[in-house]
């Protein structure tokens, strides 16, 4: 191997097994395949190397449109938990106030999706 790519491998090495004084990246062998991918996206393997996240810097190596995809199916699946138990909350302010929070986040996201919005409501009246 080239010299030149000793620092290179020495990264990989501290991110499989830690150094002396950083804990290693990857915990499990199976997480192999998520630093694969951020290793090839540019931006994800800058993000690793500045916060030593996998996790993160996976999530930066999706691209954008995977990215708010997942992000929202999670937000999704997180508001269909607080359904549940919602009406047990109702005159809770601390409640209230993230149902404002979700709604005002939930607002400013439907602009840029009013053709859905408007098939939504046309179909649910």
């Amino acid at each position: 191997m080239p010299k030149s790519k000793n620092s290179r491998l020495a990264e990989l090495f501290s991110w499989l097994f830690g150094t002396e004084s950083q804990p290693p990246v990857i915990t499990d062998s199976r997480q192999l395949d998520k630093l694969g991918e951020v290793l090839a996206s540019k931006s994800s393997l800058e993000h690793i190397r500045i916060s030593r996240q996998l996790d993160s810097a996976y999530e930066l190596s999706e691209g954008e449109e995977k990215r708010l995809i997942r992000t929202l199916e999670k937000a999704s699946f997180y508001l269909d938990e607080a359904l549940k138990v919602s009406h047990r909350h109702k005159n809770d302010k601390a409640v209230e106030a993230r149902v404002i929070r979700c709604c005002e986040s939930l607002n400013e996201i439907a602009k840029h999706f009013s053709a859905a919005l408007t098939r939504f409501f046309k179909n649910n009246d």
